[in-house]
């Protein structure tokens, strides 16, 4: 009865609590995975917060220091960007009461500090700068500013703790949801063992009975055989006793064909015995055979499950890591970004001679400066759109636009740089008439990749021609496809696949220093493409030149 209820109900009842354990603590680190994200998200915000003061202080600054209006420009948007901070850090941190109180006291600071920041600037146009001067050697403003990045700082503080204990419980339930699947793999590969023992001794005890029911049907057969003909022998026997005595010498002489005939016969018989002994020993060989091949597959079968199911664990982890990599990206392009913003911005203030008279020399350290810091935020642009895409946070604005015009307005941007390297660049064939359903934004940041790279990698006196058509019906019906052709050194064969994998650069050691980037733009590109259910493809003769398609959707009427 247990062998029974095993085999019924054992692999079904350890799948079905395997199934509820795991589908539990799926649900818990999955909430768990919302508190970290909530919690970094307060986190981002106070940061943007403190940079939104910082940006307001910094557009007083310039304003007092120049007397110019446009510096105030920072100082205007702070002011909207401090109230919308503001108010999404209370909606994130709603349900933590000491975080609302250091939030409140941050509304004070706030508000006397845009309170003086104001002033100033009223006090610096009725009064001039010597007043508002006066008025910031007070400190009043850089007390307010301590203050202020003192609450955000606890803020900051108190989420980094909350994000680190849900981390911890993030991690302790995905560990637990493994444990469960382990034990669970293992408990039902135990009960599939012991059935397949319990079906394989009932089949070996059904064969034992086939064969001892065959060997007693064969005696019982010969047994009826032989009675027959004994039956048969004595019939005649009394026949012939009645007879005249003139055939018992025929009688004889028949009775000796007959018994030689049953001789024969029984030879026969034998043979034919032999014969079934034969078919007996080769059915039982495979049989067994049989056996052994069930066995095997069963073997197989379980190995293919272990596979599958560490596959599972390994493409989890995968996704993981690289929703991980991608925050991570985001994060660290954005913190980045504000001090390379100063950096640029006192560049500017000490080439305007804020600071006093610079030397030629100063001014030419200040553009290379300067330089530097607009390629490092480019590239750090450059990370921050790839890690948006993989994440999907990428929003797609089609509609329907004429394809010349824009081909014109990417030109017009790079032609500068193309006339300076002596490469022509043009639009050739391009129906006025035709257009795409796509983002614009998205179509011409693809368009100025794809001509940067042909400028990089094209030598003085070369050429670039922007084209588009209708695509072959036959292979991509109902796209545009827009070429950009030029006469570079081409790329290997073997590398028109790896060129689109992010981080990726064919012959960096042949491209100028000033002029190399992150390998990013071609992945970008494609990326950006296929979310407008378009591509991007490429043909290239090593030392003839490039063509890269970008395929786009058919504009309606």
């Amino acid at each position: 009865t247990w062998r029974r209820s095993v085999a019924t109900f054992g692999a079904a009842g350890i799948v079905a609590v395997v199934g509820l354990a795991s589908y539990t603590g799926i649900n818990r680190a999955r909430a768990a995975r919302e508190l970290v994200w909530h919690t970094r998200q307060v986190i981002e915000t106070s940061y943007a917060t403190l940079s939104a003061f910082q940006d307001a202080e910094t557009g007083q600054r310039g304003f007092l220091l120049t007397g110019e209006e446009s510096y105030l420009a920072p100082y205007r948007q702070a002011l909207t960007t401090v109230a919308t901070d503001a108010a999404s850090l209370r909606q994130l941190t709603a349900d933590n009461r000491s975080q609302q109180r250091r939030l409140d006291s941050l509304s004070t600071l706030s508000q006397a500090m845009l309170a003086e920041l104001a002033e100033t600037i009223a006090v610096l146009r009725a009064n001039g700068s010597a007043s508002a001067r006066s008025m910031v050697r007070t400190g009043r403003g850089k007390e307010l500013m301590d203050g202020i990045r003192a609450i955000l700082g606890g803020v900051q503080a108190e989420e980094r703790r909350l994000l680190a204990e849900r981390k911890t419980d993030e991690q302790r339930l995905f560990a637990l949801v493994e444990i469960v699947l382990v034990a669970g793999t293992l408990a039902a590969t135990v009960v599939g063992l012991i059935v397949n023992g319990l079906f394989a001794h009932h089949a070996a005890a059904q064969e034992r009975t086939v064969r001892a029911l065959a060997e007693k049907n064969a005696r019982i057969h010969e047994q009826t055989l032989e009675l027959e003909l004994q039956h048969q022998h004595l019939q005649e026997q009394t026949a012939e006793v009645g007879l005249q005595n003139e055939r018992l010498q025929e009688q004889a002489t028949e009775l000796e064909a007959q018994t030689s005939q049953l001789e024969e016969q029984a030879a026969e018989l034998e043979m034919a015995n032999a014969e079934l002994q034969s078919l007996a020993t080769d059915l039982a060989e495979r049989t067994r055979e049989a056996e052994r091949a069930r066995a095997n597959a069963d073997v197989a079968r379980a190995h293919a499950d272990d596979a599958r199911h560490r596959a599972e664990s390994a493409r989890a982890a995968a996704e993981l890591a690289n929703a991980a990599k991608s925050e991570f990206l985001a994060a660290m392009s954005h913190e980045l970004r504000t001090p390379l913003n100063a950096i640029g911005g006192y560049v500017e203030l000490l080439t305007m001679g804020v600071r006093g008279p610079m030397t030629e020399a100063q001014l030419v350290d200040l553009r290379r400066i300067k330089k530097s810091g607009d390629h490092l935020l480019a590239l750090i642009n450059e990370i921050l759109n790839l890690a948006r895409i993989e994440s999907g946070k990428v929003d797609v604005h089609a509609r329907t636009v004429a394809m010349a015009p824009l081909l014109e307005d990417a030109v017009v941007l790079l032609a500068p740089q193309m006339r300076e390297k002596q490469v022509t660049c043009l639009v050739g064939a391009c129906d006025e008439a035709l257009s795409v359903s796509a983002d614009v934004e998205k179509v011409q940041q693809i368009l100025l990749n794809l001509l940067t790279n042909a400028y990089k990698f094209t030598d003085a006196g070369g050429r670039v021609v922007l084209s588009c058509q209708c695509a072959d019906a036959g292979t991509h019906p109902g796209m545009v496809r827009v070429d950009v052709a030029d006469t570079g050194r081409g790329i290997p064969s073997d590398k028109l696949v790896a060129i689109f994998e992010p981080f990726v650069q064919i012959d960096r050691r042949l491209t100028p220093e000033r002029l190399q980037g992150l390998g990013l733009g071609l992945a970008i590109s494609r990326d950006l493409a296929r979310a407008m259910s378009g591509d991007l493809l490429v043909q290239s003769v090593l030392g003839q030149g490039s063509t890269f398609s970008l395929l786009l959707p058919l504009g309606t009427a």
